[in-house]
């Protein structure tokens, strides 16, 4: 089993855009019932 290759640097601008809609997925799940779970970042595609 090999383990996974690198991962992708986001920008600054990215990261912010990335954020701010992570966050109003959590608010919608969360008004909704839902709990938000965070996966790991580095997972091999097989998993």
């Amino acid at each position: 089993m090999e383990l996974p290759r690198g991962m992708k640097d986001f920008e600054e601008k990215e990261n912010v855009n990335i954020e701010h809609i992570r966050n109003h997925f959590k608010k919608l799940s969360n008004l909704y019932g839902f709990s938000f779970m965070d996966p790991s970042p580095i997972e091999l595609l097989s998993v």
